[in-house]
C-alpha cells in the first residue's frame, strides 16, 4: 500500500494532539467504545501509528560525520579546536577528500568551525544519507508487461556481441537467484568489506529488471539477459547510507570493467564528494543511470541530478507519469516503474518474485538499454549513449521535451536502430583555454551588457569574453526557459593564473547569478550551458537564455545602517532601489512608524545569486532588552543582530527575495532589516532546523532590490476557543474549543484571517445528510492554510463522567505532499447526518506561516450522497452475517463494518477480506483521491452473553487477524473456531491510504466453514506413487486442469496428487493458481523418483513449472510449502 494510513495521526490539533481512528486512543467515548478493545488488540500485533511513522521519516544528514574536502591533506591532531572532538575514518584521496567521525554528536557546530578556519580545507558539509527508491519464452512474461511496452524481444535482435559489466550501486543481490546464477561478478560490500553483499530484496529486483535470465522456463526475463553484473552492496542491509560510502562506490565501478552504473537510490540534498565521484567516473567513460525520486515533486534528487547523469522517472501500463514519480529538469527519460514484476530475494524463502514500484525500477530498464546498445557500439561515450537513448523515445505528455516526462519514453529497439554515423561531434567536445577564447564571443562592457542567445544543439556551450582589470567589480545575471536549468561558467585567464567558478545555485526556469572581485588583470570568459544537455532547435527555439553583465570599479557605499536606518513614510510604501553590497554580505535597515494598523507585510523583491532573509525588530522590546544589558552587563551591550527578532521570514530560496506578513501594534516603532547574510537560528520550541544556514557563504549582488511594505487593520479573531490547553484534561479542552467554535451550516463559505502567527480558528458544522464532502480553497492564495476536519464524539469514561473526544476525518496535507509541506486545495471527507463536526484552520505546521492581510475562503459541497454499502449502518450494531460473499466499501468516515455470525456447528471457519476494483464509470465520475487503496483488519468476538455487544467479557474472547499490515497487502485472511450454539461479532475495521479515511474502492468478504472433505483421502502414497490419484480434466486440444482444495486438519498439511499420463511427449507447463493465503510448491514423479520440483513464486502467486516430458506416467504433488490450508479452491493446468 502507497502508505497505509499515513496520516490517522494528525500533524495536530493545534500542532500539539496526535489523534488516530484505531491505533491511539486517549479517552473512550461512547461511539468509539464500540470497538475501543479491537484498539488495544490491533496495537499488540502491530507497531503504534507513531513509532510506523517515526519510521517514515527520512533523515537528510548523518548526526556525526562531516565530508571534508582538502588542499592538502590534513593529519589528526592538526585542526586547532577540533583536538580529540573527531577521528579520521576515510581518505579518499583520488577525490581529495576526509571523511571524519565525530566522537561527540554536540561538537558538530564546534568541529565544523574549526576545519572551517583551516587554511588547507576547501569546504566542510554534512555527510547527506541516501536510501534506496521502491515503495514493493518463459512463464512470468505475461506479467512482465514492459517487456512488450518497451518491445524487448525486438531490441534483445538488434544487440551486438559484446557483453558488458553492468554496476548495481544498491543493497546486495541474490547471486544464486536461478535468474541471475552466472551472471554475477564477485559482490563487494562497501560498508562491510570482509563480507561480500548480504542478498537483498531491492537491489535484486533492480538487478533481475537489468539481467534475469531468458528461456529457463522460469519467471520472464530482463533487459539485457547477456550482461555481467558487478553487485556494489552500499548498505548491508541498512535503511540508510552515506554519500562518501557511495562515492567510493562509483570509483570501485569505474575502475573495475563497468560501462554502465545503475543507482537505484538517492537524496534532496547534494553532495560535493559523491557529486566529484560520478564526475569522475563519467570520465572514464561510465554511462552513469539513477532513479529520479520517489517524491512526486519537481524538487530534484541526487545523483540523479548530478551533470551527465541519466535521471529516469517512472510512469505506469497506461504510459502516464506514475503518482509517487519526481520529475522536473533533471528527469532526462522516463520508463515503466510500476507495478513492475522481477527476481526478488525474501528473507525467508530466500530466491523468488515479487512486485515493486518506484523510480528504482524504471532506472534498470534504461540502464538494461544502455547495455544493449554498448553492446552494439562498445566504444560509445557516456554523453554519446544519452544522446542516442533521448533522441529515439516515444513523444509522451507536451510535444517535444517537457519537464513530465523529459525527453519521453526510452525506446531500447529504436536506440539499437540509430545510424552512429549521424552522431554530432559535438557531443562530445571538451572545452579547454584554447578553445574558449577561440570560441568565444567577444564582448564591448563598458558599465552593463545584455546578450540574448539560444541552445539548439545537445550539450553546446556558449562563451562570451572581454578583457578585466584587477580589483573591479563583475556582476552576472543568467535568466532563461523554465523548463531549463542553465549554468554560467567564469573563467578569468591571466599571463600565469587563473580562476574558476561554476555557477548552477537554482534550478529550472529560475535566475543564476554572481558577483566576482576580478583577482588579477586578464581575459573573463562565461560560458553558458543547459546542466542537462537540454536544447531546442525547432524553429520556436524555447532553450533561449539572457545574460547581462555589469561592472564596477568599486564597491557602492552601504545606503543604510541600524542606527541610520532609512524612513518608511507612510503606508503603503515602495522603497527606492537598494543593493546588498560587502565583502561579508551587507543588512539593509527600514525603520517603520505603525498607526492604526495591527498587521504588516513586506515584500522583499528576488536579487539573482542571494539568499535574503528578513528580520523584524519592535524597538520597544530592544529598548528592554538594551536596559536588561545596561543593569547586568560588564561588557558592551548585544548588537542588534544578535537579539531575537519578533518576527522573521528565511524560507524562500537562492534568487526568490522572501515576503514576511506580521501581527503589529498600532503607534508602535518598528525596524526591518533586509539581509544577504545566514540568519542566525533563533528557534522556539515548535522551531524544526532541517539545515543549519549560519555557516553559509554571505552575499553581495550589484543587483537592485526594492522592499514593499503594506499595513492593514484587520478584524478580531473569528472564534472565542482557545488555542492553549488549559489545565485539567484533554477532554475539557475538547470542550473549550467546541464551546468556542462558531457554528455554520454546510455550504457556506467560511472568511477569517489567521491574526496571529499561532492563531486558530474553529467553526462547527452538522451536515444534513450523509456522504462525502469537498471543501475547496480559492486557487493560488499567497498563504494557504493547514485544515484539519474532526469528529466530534461524545460519551462517557469509566467512572462515569461525560467525557468529548476529536477524530480526525480530514486533512489537506496528504500522502503527495507530506515531506514537503505543501498544502492541497481541496479536502475530501466523508460526514454522516446529524454529527458534529469541527472545521480547523491554522498556519501551516511544517512551514511556520500562516498569518496573511488577505482572508482566507473556505467553500464546501456535498459530493455524494448515501455511500455507504448496503449493510450500513452496522458500525455499532452487527448486522447478519449473509451466507454469501458480502460486497462493502468503506465510503463513509471511519468505517468499521460488523456482521454477526450464529455458530450453527463446531467448526473451524476461513476469513479473506480482498480489495476489489471499482468500475470504470465510477472511476470517471470522481476525482481518484477518491479511490485510494483499501485494507480490512479483522478482529473476531465470541458474543459471551448474545447481547450483540462487544463489552468486557467478550474481549477476552477475540481473534485479530492483519496479515500484509502496513506492507503493501490489499487482502487481509485468516481463521477462527466457531462452537456450536455460540455467536460471534466479526469486525471489519476499514483502513485506507488516503487521508480522508474514505475510499470508493470496494472491498469482497468471505465467511465460510473451511473444506474438510479431503479429495484423495482414501488415496495411499507408497514410495511416491498415490493408489488413487485424482484426475485431470480435458479443456481443449492442449490444455488439462482441476481444482482443488488443501484441507484443513490434515496431520504435516494436506497433500493433493495427481496422475498424468503422457502419450507421446508433453513439452508445456504445470501451473498452479490460488488464493492470497498459500504458497505452493509443485512435485513431479515418475517411477517413485522426484524429476521436477517448482518454488520460485512467492505466497499469492500462482507456481509454475516448465517441463518436457516423454511418454509415461507421471504423478503431480501440490501442496502448500507450510503445510497450511487454502480458504479458495486452488486451480491446477498442465498445458502444452
Amino acid at each position: 500500500m502507497k502508505s497505509v494510513w499515513r496520516k490517522l495521526s494528525a500533524i495536530g490539533i493545534g500542532a500539539t494532539l496526535m489523534t488516530s481512528t484505531l491505533l491511539t486512543t486517549t479517552v473512550e467515548v461512547s461511539a468509539a467504545s464500540k470497538f475501543g478493545t479491537s484498539k488495544a488488540l490491533i496495537q499488540q500485533k502491530t507497531k503504534s501509528l507513531k513509532e510506523k511513522l517515526e519510521e517514515n521519516k527520512t533523515p537528510l544528514f548523518s548526526e556525526d560525520t562531516l565530508i571534508i574536502k582538502y588542499k592538502q591533506p590534513l593529519l589528526l591532531g592538526e585542526v586547532k579546536g577540533a583536538n580529540k572532538n573527531y577521528i579520521i575514518v576515510q581518505n579518499v584521496e583520488k577525490l581529495g577528500y576526509m571523511v571524519v567521525k565525530l566522537l561527540k554528536k554536540d561538537s558538530l557546530q564546534k568541529v565544523t568551525q574549526a576545519f572551517q578556519k583551516n587554511s588547507k580545507v576547501l569546504s566542510v558539509e554534512r555527510s547527506v544519507l541516501y536510501k534506496p527508491f521502491s515503495v514493493p519464452s518463459d512463464p512470468k512474461t505475461k506479467d512482465e508487461y514492459y517487456l512488450s511496452m518497451l518491445k524487448i524481444p525486438e531490441a534483445q535482435k538488434l544487440k551486438g556481441k559484446n557483453k558488458i559489466t553492468v554496476a548495481v550501486i544498491d543493497t546486495g543481490i541474490d547471486g544464486n537467484h536461478p535468474e541471475l546464477k552466472g551472471k554475477v561478478l564477485p559482490a563487494v560490500n562497501e560498508i562491510n568489506p570482509m563480507n561480500h553483499g548480504a542478498p537483498d530484496q531491492h537491489g535484486t529486483h533492480v538487478t533481475g529488471i537489468i539481467a534475469a535470465a531468458k528461456g529457463n522456463g522460469i519467471g520472464g526475463y530482463g533487459i539485457n539477459p547477456n550482461v555481467k553484473i558487478l553487485p556494489i552492496d552500499v548498505f548491508d542491509r541498512d535503511g540508510f547510507i552515506t554519500d562518501y560510502t557511495i562515492a567510493q562506490a562509483v570509483l570501485y565501478a569505474a575502475n573495475h570493467g563497468a560501462k554502465v552504473i545503475n543507482m537505484s537510490l538517492g537524496s534532496p540534498i547534494p553532495s560535493s564528494i559523491l557529486g566529484d565521484a560520478v564526475k569522475t567516473a563519467i570520465q572514464k567513460g561510465v554511462t552513469v543511470v539513477a532513479a529520479s525520486g520517489n517524491d512526486g515533486t519537481s524538487v530534484p534528487n541526487y545523483p540523479a541530478s548530478y551533470e551527465g547523469v541519466i535521471g529516469v522517472g517512472s510512469i505506469n501500463k497506461s504510459k502516464h507519469l506514475s503518482y509517487f514519480s519526481s520529475y522536473g529538469p533533471s528527469m532526462d527519460i522516463v520508463a515503466p516503474g510500476e507495478d513492475i514484476y522481477a527476481p526478488f530475494y525474501d528473507y525467508e524463502k530466500k530466491s523468488t518474485f515479487q512486485t515493486l514500484s518506484g523510480t528504482s525500477m524504471a532506472s534498470p530498464m534504461v540502464a538494461g538499454a544502455a547495455s544493449l546498445l554498448l553492446s552494439k557500439y562498445p566504444k560509445l561515450k557516456p554523453a554519446q549513449v544519452e544522446y542516442i537513448l533521448e533522441h529515439t523515445t516515444n513523444d509522451l505528455g507536451a510535444k517535444g521535451y517537457d519537464v513530465k516526462y523529459g525527453k519521453g519514453l526510452v525506446n531500447p529497439a529504436a536506440a539499437l536502430k540509430y545510424d552512429i554515423k549521424k552522431l554530432p561531434s559535438f557531443v562530445n567536445t571538451v572545452w579547454t583555454k584554447k578553445e574558449i577564447l577561440q570560441n568565444a564571443t567577444a564582448l564591448s562592457v563598458k558599465k552593463t551588457k545584455s546578450v540574448t542567445g539560444s541552445l539548439t544543439k545537445p550539450r553546446q556551450q556558449k562563451w562570451y569574453q572581454f578583457p578585466v582589470q584587477k580589483g573591479e567589480y563583475i556582476q552576472t545575471v543568467l535568466a532563461g526557459a523554465k523548463q531549463y536549468d542553465y549554468k554560467m561558467t567564469l573563467r578569468v585567464y591571466g599571463e600565469d593564473q587563473s580562476l574558476s567558478i561554476d555557477v548552477n545555485k537554482v534550478q529550472a526556469g529560475k535566475t543564476e547569478g554572481k558577483l566576482i572581485q576580478v583577482p588579477f588583470s586578464g581575459m573573463m570568459a562565461i560560458g553558458v550551458n543547459d546542466i542537462n544537455g537540454h536544447y531546442d532547435d525547432s524553429s520556436a527555439k524555447q532553450s533561449t537564455y539572457h545574460l547581462s553583465i555589469k561592472r564596477s570599479a568599486v564597491m557602492p557605499a552601504d545606503e543604510s545602517t541600524a542606527d541610520a536606518p532609512i524612513a518608511v513614510t507612510s503606508l503603503p510604501y515602495t522603497s527606492p532601489q537598494q543593493t546588498l553590497m560587502g565583502e561579508n554580505g551587507d543588512d539593509d535597515y527600514f525603520f517603520l512608524k505603525t498607526k492604526n494598523e495591527n498587521a504588516a507585510k513586506v515584500v522583499l523583491s528576488g536579487i539573482a545569486g542571494i539568499d535574503t532573509n528578513i528580520q523584524v525588530y519592535s524597538l520597544s522590546v530592544v529598548d528592554e532588552e538594551t536596559e536588561k544589558n545596561d543593569e547586568n552587563a560588564t561588557e558592551d551591550n548585544v548588537p542588534l543582530d544578535q537579539l531575537p527578532p519578533i518576527a522573521a521570514a528565511d524560507s524562500k530560496g537562492m534568487g526568490e527575495g522572501e515576503t514576511l506578513t506580521f501581527p503589529a501594534q498600532p503607534n508602535t516603532e518598528y525596524l526591518v532589516k533586509v539581509s544577504s547574510k545566514p540568519m542566525l537560528d533563533f528557534a522556539d520550541e515548535k522551531g524544526m532546523v532541517l539545515v543549519d544556514k549560519s555557516s553559509e557563504e554571505a552575499q553581495a549582488s550589484l543587483e537592485p532590490y526594492t522592499v514593499k511594505i503594506q499595513g492593514k487593520v484587520i478584524p478580531p479573531d473569528e472564534d472565542n476557543s482557545g488555542n492553549t490547553n488549559p489545565d485539567g484534561s484533554l477532554s475539557d479542552y475538547y470542550q473549550s474549543i467546541l464551546d468556542g467554535a462558531v457554528s455554520s451550516p454546510v455550504g457556506k463559505t467560511l472568511v477569517g484571517y489567521l491574526q496571529t502567527p499561532d492563531d486558530e480558528d474553529w467553526y462547527g458544522i452538522k451536515p444534513t445528510k450523509t456522504g462525502i464532502y469537498q471543501f475547496s480553497l480559492p486557487k493560488g492564495l499567497e498563504v494557504k492554510p493547514y485544515i484539519e476536519i474532526v469528529h466530534v464524539l461524545n460519551g462517557k469514561d469509566e467512572n462515569g463522567k461525560d467525557v468529548v473526544d476529536f477524530d480526525l476525518v480530514g486533512t489537506n496535507m496528504n500522502d503527495a505532499n507530506w515531506v514537503s509541506g505543501e498544502l492541497s486545495d481541496t479536502i475530501f471527507a466523508g460526514l454522516k447526518k446529524n454529527e458534529t463536526y469541527l472545521i480547523h484552520l491554522m498556519g501551516n505546521p511544517m512551514t511556520g506561516g500562516g498569518i496573511s492581510l488577505n482572508p482566507y475562503q473556505l467553500s464546501s459541497k456535498l459530493l455524494i450522497s448515501n455511500t455507504g454499502d448496503k449493510y450500513e449502518d452496522n458500525d455499532t450494531v452487527p448486522k447478519n452475517l449473509p451466507s454469501s460473499t458480502v460486497h462493502g466499501n468503506f465510503a463513509t468516515p471511519n468505517d468499521v463494518d460488523m456482521f454477526y455470525l450464529k455458530g450453527k456447528k463446531s467448526s473451524t471457519y476461513s476469513l479473506l477480506f480482498e480489495g476489489g476494483k471499482p468500475s470504470a464509470a465510477l472511476l470517471k465520475k470522481y476525482p481518484k483521491e477518491l479511490f485510494s487503496q483499501i485494507y480490512g483488519a479483522a478482529i473476531v468476538y465470541k458474543d459471551v452473553n448474545k447481547n450483540r455487544k462487544i463489552d468486557g467479557a467478550d474481549a477476552e474472547m477475540a481473534s485479530v487477524m492483519a496479515k500484509g499490515l502496513f506492507e503493501g497487502a490489499s487482502n487481509n485472511y485468516g481463521s477462527f473456531k466457531v462452537e456450536k450454539g455460540s455467536n460471534y461479532i466479526v469486525v471489519i475495521i476499514g483502513l485506507t491510504a488516503s487521508s480522508s479515511q474514505i475510499s470508493l474502492v470496494p472491498y469482497n468478504l468471505s465467511i465460510a466453514p473451511v473444506p474438510t472433505k479431503d479429495e484423495d483421502a482414501k488415496s495411499k502414497v507408497k514410495k511416491n506413487v498415490p493408489s488413487k490419484p485424482l484426475a485431470l480434466k480435458k479443456k481443449g486440444s492442449h490444455t488439462l486442469m482441476a481444482t482443488g482444495n488443501l484441507n484443513s486438519g490434515v496431520g504435516y498439511g494436506d497433500e493433493d496428487w495427481y496422475v498424468l499420463n503422457v502419450k507421446d511427449k508433453w513439452n508445456g507447463y504445470i501451473s498452479v493458481s490460488g488464493g492470497p493465503e498459500i504458497d505452493t510448491v509443485i512435485s513431479l514423479y515418475h517411477k517413485g523418483k522426484r524429476v521436477s520440483l517448482a518454488d520460485y513464486y512467492a505466497q499469492g502467486q500462482s507456481e509454475v513449472m516448465r517441463v518436457h516430458l516423454k511418454k509415461g506416467k507421471y504423478y503431480i504433488k501440490v501442496k502448500d510449502i507450510n503445510g497450511n490450508a487454502t480458504i479458495k479452491p486452488y486451480t491446477i493446468k498442465v498445458t502444452k
